[in-house]
């Protein structure tokens, strides 16, 4: 095997990981997204408002209290990457970084996602479609896009249009990091 053919196989292999990385962090907003509709279908928050508790405190403490769900859940898809892969300490802290930082967007726009639905269910399938579409798969046509030279201007706007979105955001620098 020629080294050329070596690399060829191992950015391979790195484009599968991001891709199937990118896939499982998409899917945990719509966990998050449930218990918000769920809570105004129920509506507890209104109990605790006449309770005493202020709009600020409410919605600091379950932003928190979905941070801390997060960074358990995607902690153990960053220790499975940390274990399985031969990083440096460099990629390590890039991947930290793109960990926590896609943590706090994407919790903030599944909350923004949420004014938009009634029913959980319909709110649950829209956030995994909505992070598949603007992540993983956004992801892999910039990264197409660029492959072929006709193309790249193509790719080049929209790789400066889709970082509004925090799964593209988090796919596209696990593939920088990985090329």
């Amino acid at each position: 095997m020629t080294f050329e053919d070596k690399t060829k196989i191992d950015l391979q292999g790195s484009q599968n990981l991001i891709f199937f990385i990118s896939i499982a962090f998409s899917l945990i907003p719509a966990n998050f997204i449930t218990i918000i509709i769920k809570e105004r279908e129920t509506n507890t928050k209104h109990l605790q408002i006449i309770s005493g508790i202020s709009y600020t405190s409410y919605w600091l403490s379950n932003f928190i209290f979905e941070l801390v769900k997060y960074l358990f859940t995607g902690g153990v898809s960053v220790g499975l990457i940390f274990l399985l892969r031969d990083l440096s300490s460099e990629e390590k802290n890039i991947i930290l970084t793109l960990y926590f930082l896609y943590g706090f967007g994407m919790i903030s726009i599944t909350y923004l996602l949420s004014f938009l639905f009634v029913k959980e269910s319909s709110a649950q399938n829209f956030t995994i479609l909505f992070n598949y579409l603007f992540g993983p798969l956004s992801c892999t046509v910039v990264f197409i896009l660029r492959v072929t030279p006709s193309t790249r201007s193509v790719a080049k706007v929209l790789s400066f249009i889709f970082p509004i979105f925090p799964s593209f955001s988090f796919a596209y620098g696990m593939n920088q990091l990985f090329r």
